[in-house]
């Protein structure tokens, strides 16, 4: 008659891993990690300028026709289309205002409503 296979030890559980003492546990506790100062990553020259020109409320509508590749965001999102402005800048320089098309900066339903507004010199 053969002998049964002797069993298995069972497998701890996770509590039972921990080390008992608290001495034992100084080498995982963070903060026994070295100090590291956060990185924050530079903001683009372009980029600040973008979201100092966001931070300024929206310019009322100018009189005249606004040119897309001088002018201001705040210039640009006053001009009734929502906050279009970083999206035209980013998208500079235009030969004439249906690049904004072109380009798919604006969809048609947008442009319509400012096209009479704009231009390019």
């Amino acid at each position: 008659m053969a002998e049964p296979a002797p069993a298995a030890p069972k497998k701890p559980h996770v509590w039972q891993d921990v080390p008992a003492q608290a001495s034992d546990l100084a080498p995982l506790t963070p903060a026994r990690a070295v100090a590291v100062e956060p990185v924050v990553p530079a903001v683009p020259v372009a980029f600040a300028r973008l979201e100092a020109a966001d931070a300024a409320p929206a310019a009322p509508a100018p009189r005249g026709r606004v040119d897309l590749n001088t002018a201001s965001v705040a210039e640009l999102n006053g001009l009734g289309g929502g906050m279009i402005g970083r999206a035209i800048v980013a998208g500079r320089p235009y030969r004439s205002a249906e690049d904004l098309l072109a380009k798919r900066v604006l969809n048609r339903a947008t442009f319509a409503q400012i096209k009479g507004q704009i231009g390019t010199q």
